[in-house]
């Protein structure tokens, strides 16, 4: 399986994003070291209680359905969904 581009990452992570909490926006998606990692910055508009913005780390060798569902889970996580 072929690995997610960034822009790829960068739109799923955003479709997820806009799905869960309008006030997160994924800013971007970076390279993590010389490896199928991403890290994508998000940014929490209107947070009171800190972090309000966050760099989380994901791997982009998964399908954009698993991908998905990884960020999903993580933002939930983070956001106490």
């Amino acid at each position: 399986m072929s690995l997610l581009s960034f822009s790829e990452a960068l739109e799923a992570a955003r479709e997820v994003a806009a799905a869960e909490n309008p006030s997160v926006e994924v800013i971007a998606a970076t390279p993590q070291g010389h490896s199928s990692a991403t890290e994508l910055i998000i940014n929490i508009s209107g947070c009171h209680v800190e972090p309000c913005r966050l760099v989380l780390t994901f791997d982009r060798s998964a399908s954009r359905e698993v991908f998905m569902e990884a960020v999903t889970q993580s933002l939930r996580t983070h956001l106490g969904a």
